[in-house]
């Protein structure tokens, strides 16, 4: 049987897990539905809707942890990882630092657009189609991808904590090249993440300026020979330095699991709501994170000497 409330997807994985034996337990129920519209080679190509459901559980036996991750919210599935999850618990090696975060609020939070005009996105793709075309004559759009996306995040466990979160946005990302000729410019894009669409896409961020400089690439000169010398990168060109220079190092990078993107200036204000972490606000903080990887929310409070977490209070509650 399929269930569709997280809510109701959260008390039963803990029940199911108390049911295989955990002493305490923990679970975050995500889910999302994706509305997509894309734009391939300036011809609109697609458009879909995504849903996507998982659900993460931790159970402590006998001061042992077990985790494990599913995709589906049937009784039944969520029965069988209850079951894993216990037996991963049961072969693990006890540590009795692992524990489940004590209760700290019943709470939700909400962000973004919960009520998304699918009519008004489409024509802001044709406008930025036709301003591309005619601003940048240059400038072939290769791909456009905009979407919006609804979702829905609680983290809950044993002691009685419930932290839900919901956030609607609409994002776009475009690639693009420009071509003259026989002459042709680098490949480059753009993603932003908006909460409106009050103004057009071509006004978003750095999309204008990154349309006018592969135009300008276009009319690039070569070095004649050798020669040692300063180069000047660009500020957004630093993290893929840095990454290719990692990776020359053999170092891996998981998954982002939360992205921000600048849209606009925004100016300095101080605020004393901004203030370090604190022990009280543990689960809260616990539950924006996944556990199906290495730098989990529990490892990065418990690496001060990496890690400096700030915390965003309202009304007292992070």
């Amino acid at each position: 049987m399929k269930m569709t409330d997280i809510y109701e997807i959260a008390e039963y994985t803990l029940e199911a897990l108390k049911k295989s034996g955990a002493d305490a337990a923990q679970c975050i129920v995500s889910k999302s539905k994706k509305d997509e519209l894309n734009v391939d080679g300036g011809k609109f190509s697609l458009m879909r809707s995504t849903f996507n459901m998982s659900i993460s559980m931790k159970a402590i036996k006998g001061g042992k942890k077990g985790v494990t991750s599913i995709n589906q919210a049937t009784k039944e599935a969520i029965d069988e990882a209850a079951a894993q999850c216990i037996a991963a618990a049961e072969s693990s090696v006890p540590d009795e630092a692992e524990q489940i975060a004590p209760f700290t609020a019943k709470a939700e939070y909400k962000t973004g657009v919960f009520e998304p005009d699918l009519n008004k996105l489409f024509d802001r793709i044709e406008e930025f189609m036709s301003q591309t075309k005619k601003e940048y004559p240059k400038v072939i759009l290769e791909q456009l991808i905009s979407d919006y996306e609804h979702s829905e995040k609680l983290y809950m466990n044993t002691n009685g904590t419930s932290l839900r979160y919901e956030h609607g946005e609409y994002s776009f990302n475009t690639m693009f090249s420009a071509h003259e000729g026989e002459k042709a410019s680098s490949f480059n894009g753009y993603f932003c993440a908006l909460d409106n669409l009050d103004k057009p896409f071509m006004d978003a961020g750095m999309q204008r300026q990154l349309l006018e400089e592969s135009e300008k690439q276009l009319n690039t000169v070569s070095p004649s020979e050798k020669f040692v010398g300063k180069v000047i990168y660009s500020p957004d060109c630093f993290n893929e330095l840095l990454q290719t220079a990692l990776e020359a190092l053999d170092a891996e990078f998981e998954p982002e699991q939360q992205k921000l993107v600048l849209c606009r200036a925004v100016p300095y204000v101080p605020d004393a709501r901004i203030v370090p972490y604190r022990p009280e606000y543990r689960a809260q903080y616990l539950a924006l994170h996944t556990v199906d990887r290495y730098w989990t929310g529990e490892k990065v409070l418990a690496a001060p000497e990496v890690f400096r977490v700030l915390l965003a209070l309202e009304a007292g509650e992070a």
